[in-house]
């Protein structure tokens, strides 16, 4: 990672989808924020699985605009491509993706406009510029293209009584290069820009369908450790198999629903005080009063996102082996 970026996701990649997963999506979006966002003017984060259901290389994730009739299909870039790399990049805005991209959003009769932008950070911008321009002859796509600052500033901020390190998400314009987008406000908010507190922005590394075991394992049991304490499942059963597509609704995930039961299973093995999984009637049974073991909890948990793949698994078997013989 380069030295000149900061931020606190996994990697770059996922850091810039998450920016705008954090600003479109209705689970991470809250209060005074929403009026300030994407999703404030209807534009909701969707990860279609384009290049599985189609066969094709897509943009990282769509923002759906219903009233509108927009569709923005967004490429989050975190680094400087490649030479080599170029040709498969301008096929993420092909012909065949506004194609696949009508047909995921059931648009037959062609209402929708279709708008492609590259998202990446500021001290990228000029080198994406030229990139976009080179894609926009050669496709006949107008590309946009978005910037998120690589370092945040630090301001003031009155409801925590301290400082808070703010990034802020921008349409980039230059002398040589300059696009709009068809919907005057969201032009108009992205021109101006729009602040993100680092503590607003919920990194989410389900939206990659190939993320490790490790990384799947270390998400979806904070997920299940706020599922366990909240009023929505506490002492309430529930069927595992609707629990994941919760989870998956909730993360916008594509990551295969057999891989997401199996962790599940695993995580409450490991943690038998968060519930239990019921394989007879295939249900969870949620703890009335789930006695937290948190510290076993973190501990467990920091210590697999510190392994590779097979030493996570692994070391998952073995656990729950030993805990199943107390």
């Amino acid at each position: 990672m380069s030295s000149e970026i900061k931020i606190k996701c996994r990697n770059p990649h996922e850091f810039l989808i998450s920016v705008v997963y954090s600003l479109s999506y209705a689970s991470t979006v809250r209060g005074p924020a929403l009026h300030h966002s994407l999703l404030g003017l209807g534009y909701i984060f969707s990860a279609l699985d384009i290049p599985t259901i189609f066969n094709i290389s897509a943009p990282d994730f769509l923002l759906i605009n219903t009233q509108h009739k927009t569709v923005i299909a967004v490429e989050c870039k975190g680094d400087i491509v490649e030479n080599s790399k170029l040709d498969k990049l301008k096929e993420k805005f092909s012909e065949r993706v506004v194609d696949a991209v009508r047909s995921a959003v059931q648009d037959s009769a062609g209402e929708y406009i279709i708008e492609f932008v590259i998202h990446t950070f500021d001290i990228y911008g000029d080198y994406y510029a030229k990139v976009a321009h080179n894609i926009n002859k050669e496709v006949g796509h107008k590309v946009l293209l978005w910037t998120t600052t690589a370092i945040p500033q630090v301001r003031a901020d009155a409801s925590t009584r301290g400082p808070v390190e703010y990034y802020t998400l921008k349409k980039y314009v230059s002398s040589s290069y300059v696009a709009n987008h068809n919907d005057e406000d969201l032009d108009r908010l992205l021109t101006q820009g729009i602040l993100i507190s680092e503590n607003d922005i919920v990194c989410n590394p389900l939206v990659d369908p190939d993320v490790s075991y490790q990384v799947l394992f270390y998400e979806v049991s904070e997920y299940i450790l706020r599922a366990a304490i909240s009023d929505r499942y506490r002492g309430q059963r529930v069927e595992i198999v609707k629990f994941v597509q919760n989870i998956k609704r909730d993360y916008q995930s594509h990551v295969k629903t057999d891989r997401l039961l199996d962790v599940v299973i695993d995580i409450f093995s490991i943690f038998p005080w968060l519930g239990e999984v019921r394989t007879s009637s295939y249900e969870i049974l949620f703890k009335k009063r789930p006695r937290l073991d948190i510290e076993d909890f973190y501990n467990v948990r920091e210590k697999i996102i510190g392994m590779s793949d097979n030493e996570a698994k692994r070391y998952v078997r073995e656990l729950k082996l030993k805990r199943s013989k107390r």
